[in-house]
């Protein structure tokens, strides 16, 4: 093609193909270093035709097109299969033939030209990022690409494959970049964003692009002045732009007046940027091509307030020492940092240190659409707070959204001297006064790097710490109702790994998939990465919140899923109240979603000592909604602490102080644990809300591991299909359990009685509960005391439209040393204080403890007076435990009186049961029985 002459939308004419053999010897055929036969190859020869039209551009301006020497073009056949072929004939016509040795049967259906715009496929061509416009030309030769497709294998009609853009030159420009708008999968050539040009001094040129509806364009200018500046003027073109037709060209105009745009700083080199960043000056600042910062010494910028657009191009090759700035009140997006760059720290970490690669600290502004791949690494045994994160160290009331760390975070310390410290893949603190109250602060982020956290220093030299694949934390540990703000539309699919060999009181570690610690809500944040906790078997880390998708969240959440492995290998316990971001149980707390979840608390669950009363929220308005573990969860934390030795576990929040709807574990659960006090439920283990159409669908199974109980003599426990523990006042509905739940291998004292149910383990006073059933059996395995229930093991209230379908079974035959703390087996409840309304038991009932009762509706009752009307016994009540086909006993003797069934709601026993007595232990007290049914 004429190197002067310009192109716009010609079409290109037919292509001749004729093809002639070459001679082959058939007894020495040609072989290649593989042993194989080298194919027959032909001689290939194209005679291309091109027309003479003009073609029509915005002003009828057109140029004629002509082949030139030197011309090469590719060639494809229907297999995608690639031939670079040579001019040969026809120099300065419009009719030129090309040829190349070929395999013999390549027929060719498309081509490109030239040959140096050439893809992998005719459709992946590119245009010239680099464009020079020649001394009296109006276009870089270079970026005349066309296409063509053929029918028959022999007629090519060529088209242009660009479309232009027309500016009059002057003012002294010395480059223009034509950039794409915010979409990074827009590229104006097929491999880059931007195209930077070379113009002339004066008169019209053409910029080629890639045929596209461009949602606006940005433009750039430079005179050589504004080179040596750092600067240049931004010109928007904000509306769309409609170049789909290829040969399609549009006006922009003279570039280049001082009126024309915006001063901007303009960055093309790893030099201009590192002299922006060391620079003052207020001024929005573009990076227009790839950054290359080998060699620079990179400084942060001490403070920000205008924008910072990346425009989604790559900085590689980045030592740095922190990010590119050390504070920011404005604007910073699209930056993308790539895994070349990285980050080492070996020396002393002040107090309140911001490391990441974006913002340290102090961010006020906004950071948005930021990638970072790179890496990074501290090592120090002197550390106050930290703040490390791959985006953003430390956001004060600055919001960042839409980013991305794909690289790694090493942090190992010996030694702290601070509390409340922070790792995360994208923010590691967040909001740190009050008027981020419901604001979004994070959103639309994903980790997909890792991240690993090792202590090495000695015991209690830890301190709160909040460890989370999108989110370390938010201000945290003031332990107050305050809201810091929203995390939404988060991921994590990086796997955390924390370790702390040497163990230590006063440690408080929050961690989760997503976040650590977020003190305000968690909306539609899922978490597929592996969480592991690692430390020391003898010394206990206190009171920890660890979860699949947070370690605690206070007000709230919604939608909120784990998909990702919990894996525990350390010793843990309880600590004082109210010490940390979260655990406000006094007890670690494990859960499939959450940890801990709800407003602080104050007190120790179970306590009898007036001073660490447990006392929930006063009024919870927290709800956690529409979330669900997916993941096979097997805790295994062990308990080394005398003091407040209990462990809290739930398939979706361990601890929870808010109200729960619509949440599902859809995983088996195992858990293998020896402290004191175990309170596990297959969606929570401690519940001070109501629970609204919750449910589990996995097996629940709690190991005691009597073998390795040291911590305490005795063992109590409560677990639930649903529910390990419930606070009074509450209201449990729509909820449903399917599948077997489990606890076995208690340590045998007299007076522990534990508790274990298909749906609750037990209560703190009255409850309502209402259309709830479970369909899984329920099997405990131990010689110790027990009340079990296919609903509750325990249970004081209102029971409504509520059944069981399961088998409720005490295998071991067990009496008990301790008047009142003989086994209560009920098809319903256990022990029960309650109302109990249109309920049904259909499951068998088994108690093998000989000293033991057992009864179709409860295992034993209580000193109030209740009415039992409506319900249905249909399963059977075995085993050598004294039975009865309603109660096996009331437990205290005295005057108590159970109403059972009324005119128009008897009670009905159907099967075996009907054969038994209606109670199988009286105990002085008494059933009005003139309203049952016998089947």
């Amino acid at each position: 093609m004429k190197k002067h002459l310009f192109f716009i939308a010609a079409s290109f004419a037919a292509v001749l193909v004729s093809c002639t053999s070459k001679e082959i010897i058939p007894d020495n055929p040609s072989v290649n270093p593989d042993g194989q036969a080298e194919p027959e190859m032909v001689t290939l020869t194209i005679t291309a035709r091109l027309n003479d039209s003009k073609a029509y551009i915005d002003d009828a301006d057109g140029y004629t097109w002509k082949w030139a020497s030197g011309d090469k073009l590719a060639v494809y056949d229907a297999g995608g299969s690639k031939q670079v072929l040579d001019l040969t004939g026809g120099a300065d016509t419009a009719e030129a033939t090309f040829s190349a040795e070929v395999p013999a049967g390549y027929t060719p259906v498309k081509g490109v030209f030239p040959a140096s715009a050439a893809g992998a496929t005719a459709d992946d061509y590119t245009i010239p990022a680099e464009q020079t416009i020649p001394s009296g030309q109006t276009i870089d030769p270079a970026a005349l690409v066309a296409t063509a497709t053929s029918d028959n294998g022999t007629d090519f009609y060529f088209t242009s494959a660009v479309s232009f853009l027309r500016v009059t030159a002057g003012n002294g420009v010395a480059r223009v970049i034509v950039h794409a708008n915010d979409d990074p999968a827009v590229t104006l050539t097929g491999a880059s964003p931007s195209v930077t040009v070379t113009p002339p001094a004066s008169g019209d040129y053409w910029i080629a692009v890639k045929p596209a509806v461009y949602s606006g364009i940005r433009v750039f200018t430079r005179t050589a002045t504004q080179i040596s500046a750092g600067t240049g003027r931004f010109v928007s073109g904000a509306t769309d732009l409609d170049l789909g037709t290829p040969g399609q060209g549009r006006k922009l105009g003279t570039l280049g007046s001082t009126s024309k745009g915006t001063e901007v700083c303009v960055i093309e080199t790893g030099a201009e940027l590192v002299t922006f960043l060391g620079g003052s000056k207020a001024i929005d600042a573009y990076v227009v091509k790839d950054l290359d910062l080998s060699g620079l010494t990179v400084p942060s910028r001490a403070s920000f307030a205008n924008i910072f657009d990346g425009q989604y191009h790559t900085i590689s090759n980045w030592t740095a020492s922190n990010a590119l700035f050390a504070t920011n009140a404005g604007e910073v997006k699209s930056v993308v940092v790539d895994k070349s760059c990285s980050i080492s720290w070996a020396s002393a970490v002040a107090d309140q240190t911001g490391i990441a690669f974006i913002v340290a600290k102090t961010h006020t502004g906004s950071v948005e659409k930021c990638e970072v791949a790179g890496s990074i690494t501290i090592n120090s045994s002197s550390a106050g707070r930290v703040f490390c994160a791959g985006v953003v160290g430390e956001s004060i009331t600055g919001t960042v959204s839409g980013c991305k760390f794909s690289g790694s975070i090493d942090v190992t310390l010996s030694g702290t001297s601070q509390s409340c410290s922070a790792i995360a893949g994208v923010v590691a603190r967040f909001g740190k006064v009050t008027d981020t109250a419901n604001k979004v602060m994070v959103s639309d982020c994903e980790n997909t790097g890792s991240i690993n956290f090792l202590f090495s220093g000695a015991s209690k030299g830890m301190k709160k710490f909040g460890i989370g694949g999108v989110v370390g934390q938010s201000v945290s540990v003031e332990n107050a109702t305050n809201d810091y703000g929203i995390v939404k539309n988060c991921i994590n699919r990086g796997d955390i790994e924390w370790s702390y060999p040497g163990g230590g009181s006063g440690s408080y570690p929050a961690l989760g998939g997503v976040a650590g610690i977020v003190e305000g809500k968690i909306i539609s944040c899922s978490n597929y990465g592996k969480l592991t906790f690692t430390g020391s078997k003898t010394v206990a880390i206190t009171d920890a919140s660890i979860g699949g998708v947070a370690g605690y969240v206070t007000l709230g959440a919604s939608d909120c899923h784990n998909y990702g492995q919990i894996v525990l290998d350390a010793a843990f316990a309880g600590g004082t109240a109210m010490a940390q971001s979260g655990g406000n149980t006094s007890c670690s707390a494990f859960g499939g979603v959450f940890g801990g979840a709800g407003e602080y608390a104050s007190g120790e669950v179970l306590s009898s000592e007036s001073t660490k009363k447990f006392t929930p929220p006063a009024s919870t308005t927290a709800l956690i909604e529409n979330c669900t573990n997916e993941a096979v969860l097997s805790f295994t934390p062990v308990m080394v602490s005398s003091g407040a030795p209990k462990f809290i576990f739930g398939g979706v929040v361990g601890a929870c102080t808010a109200h729960l709807a619509n949440c599902c574990n859809n995983a088996d659960v195992s858990i293998v644990s020896q402290p004191k006090w175990i309170l596990a439920g297959g969606v929570t283990g401690l519940a001070t809300g109501n629970i609204t159409s919750c449910s589990n669908n996995g097996i629940l199974d709690v190991d005691s591991d009597k073998n390795n109980h040291t911590a305490d003599a005795t063992q109590q426990h409560y677990v639930g299909g649903i529910a390990g523990y419930i606070w009074k006042g509450n209201t449990i509905d729509d909820c449903h359990n399917t599948k077997a739940v489990s606890l076995y291998n208690v340590v045998t004292t007299a007076g522990s009685l534990s508790y274990l149910g298909g749906l609750i383990g037990s209560y703190n006073g009255a409850n309502t509960m209402t259309n709830c059933s479970n369909s899984g059996d329920v099997t405990f395995t131990a010689e110790d005391p027990i009340c079990i229930g296919g609903i509750a093991g325990g249970f004081n209230g209102t029971m409504k439209t509520t059944s069981n379908s399961g088998k409720v079974e005490n295998v071991i035959n067990y009496t008990s040393a301790t008047a009142g703390k003989e086994s209560e087996i009920g098809g319903l409840i256990g022990y029960v204080n309650a109302v109990i309304t249109d309920c049904e038991n259909t499951g068998n009932v088994v108690n093998a403890a000989e000293g033991g009762f057992a009864g179709g509706i409860c295992g034993g009752a209580g000193d109030n007076a209740r009415t039992w009307s409506g319900c249905t016994v249909s399963g059977t009540v075995s085993g050598v435990a004294t039975k009865g086909s309603v109660l096996g006993r009331f437990r205290n003797s005295g005057t108590t009186v159970i109403t059972l069934g009324t005119a128009a709601k008897p009670v009905t026993i159907s099967g075996t049961a009907s054969l038994l007595p209606l109670c199988g232990n009286l105990n002085g007290n008494s059933i009005t029985d003139a309203n049952v049914v016998l089947e």
